[in-house]
């Protein structure tokens, strides 16, 4: 049974618990690269998921595995830029670019599983566009151009792994989804960090290692909630508030001072990413007119 109530509670929490996570990668950058916290993050999801998961042997052919490694490994890629933009741009600025990714969805699923145009999408697409203009005009953008571009890998790499997603989100539960994920996150940090794994002996930055993992945790469980009591839409829309956290934080963390065309930037990028996720459920302004009309 549907409570909205229950689903903007379950939305909120997990916004914030993705700023938390985001925060914490941020502080550990200082000390850790992107593949030891990528190793400890799957160690203790991992450590997390054991206990609930419950695999049928049913769904455990090649077929199905397949699909669910080929989504591990692009979304391992996309958590590896993520964390690697933490480290290097402001906490917000990396948060809403990873938060793009309806947009780079909407491209590759066109290709892949023929989604077609209709006119919120193009506004979308429009605002997205206009986005990048004032990006271009920021000053932050100006002084690490290598690093904002590289930035947009991990939302592009997060709508290659949808498509995989789709092929295998039928057969597997959530928690096996996030299973197979974080054993691939932990086998690529391994190689990526050439065996040489580092381990803190600071308390505070231990404290920090902690909430990263138990955040993370958490906003991908809460999240799941949400969207058992709110639409797709709905419940997707209120995890932006992640961007308004990291905000906040950056300017009482880093006294960050955001300056006009970073304003503008976020919102034509934020106004596109929910025109993109309205677009899947009404085609034309008309009918989310329609739909208000008819719900209010």
């Amino acid at each position: 049974m549907m409570n909205q109530k229950a689903g903007i509670i379950y939305g909120v929490a997990s916004s914030i618990c993705f700023a938390l996570m985001a925060v914490s990668v941020k502080k550990l950058n200082g000390s850790l690269n992107s593949q030891n916290i990528v190793f400890l993050r799957s160690i203790g999801h991992i450590i997390l998921l054991l206990p609930i998961l419950n695999f049928k042997k049913s769904t455990l052919n090649f077929k199905v595995m397949q699909f669910a490694l080929y989504r591990s490994f692009f979304g391992c890629f996309s958590i590896f830029i993520y964390y690697y933009s933490l480290g290097r741009i402001p906490v917000s600025d990396a948060t809403l670019i990873i938060d793009t990714s309806p947009i780079f969805v909407f491209l590759i699923s066109s290709i892949f599983l023929g989604h077609l145009f209709n006119v919120i999408r193009l506004v979308s697409l429009l605002c997205f566009l206009i986005g990048l203009f004032f990006l271009k005009k920021y000053d932050g953008f100006e002084s690490d151009q290598i690093s904002y571009f590289i930035s947009f890998l991990g939302p592009l790499a997060i709508s290659v792994s949808f498509i995989f997603l789709k092929k295998s989100s039928h057969a597997l539960n959530p928690y096996q989804i996030l299973f197979a994920l974080n054993i691939s996150l932990l086998v690529f940090s391994v190689v990526l960090s050439g065996h040489n794994v580092t381990f803190l002996n600071e308390i505070h930055f231990f404290l920090y290692l902690l909430l990263m993992i138990i955040s993370s945790f958490a906003a991908q469980i809460t999240l799941s909630y949400s969207f058992k009591h709110l639409d797709e839409v709905a419940a997707s829309t209120i995890t932006l508030l992640s961007v308004l956290w990291t905000c906040i934080a950056d300017m009482v963390l880093w006294k960050s001072v955001f300056s006009l065309s970073q304003v503008l930037l976020y919102f034509f990028f934020i106004s596109g990413i929910i025109l993109m996720k309205i677009s899947y459920k009404w085609g034309s302004f008309r009918d989310m007119k329609n739909a208000f009309k008819l719900h209010f």
